[in-house]
């Protein structure tokens, strides 16, 4: 519990868990930032030009068959990009802790806006937690039945999908079911 309460900690604090001495496995599923869920084909010396001959990972995007990524080995990109993804018990854990303190709402619509921005930009899943319930409980409150407007529903597309793949890979479930069934946790009911 002491190392899934700390991997937590830096979900909360930090874009991801990330040590720059990870190694990956050939096989292995990763998350990869900017891209989403991938498995690792293969790590193989490859010459791109200028770089030279260097030692590099091979992934393939999960919900992508199309796309191959190069990351090189040991580099400053591997270890800021490249990322195992949580376990249950720490998505667990995330999801009770995220639920115990809302995001506050921002009436104004261009600080909101501009907060959005941050939450985004920042990747923590913590706040991308906190704030797309937020969204869900303001559009399901009782006082406004509103629509949400435009770059609410963008954020709330946007940072769903930044979240969707690496909850849908450790629930096992589809990828349009995860980020509905977290927030359902998070709100002690279905959505």
């Amino acid at each position: 519990m002491q190392i899934v309460t700390e991997r937590v900690g830096k979900l909360m604090n930090m874009t991801d868990n990330i040590n720059s001495d990870e190694e990956f496995s050939i096989g292995e599923y990763i998350v990869y930032k900017g891209v989403g869920m991938c498995i690792v084909e293969d790590i193989r010396n490859q010459d791109f030009n200028l770089s030279g001959n260097r030692l590099y990972y091979v992934i393939r995007p999960v919900y992508d068959k199309s796309s191959t990524v190069y990351v090189p080995v040991n580099s400053d990109e591997t270890g800021a990009r490249m990322k195992r993804p949580m376990s249950r018990d720490e998505l667990n854990l995330l999801i009770k802790t995220a639920s115990e303190k809302d995001e506050d709402w921002i009436e104004d619509g261009k600080k909101r806006a501009a907060r959005l921005d941050q939450i985004i930009s920042s990747g923590v899943k913590m706040d991308i937690l906190r704030m797309l319930k937020t969204l869900v409980d303001h559009k399901n409150s009782t006082e406004t039945h509103k629509k949400l407007y435009a770059c609410d529903e963008r954020f709330f597309a946007a940072a769903g999908n930044m979240v969707a793949e690496e909850l849908a890979y450790v629930l096992d479930i589809p990828k349009d079911k995860a980020i509905n069934f977290v927030l359902g946790e998070m709100m002690g009911m279905a959505i």
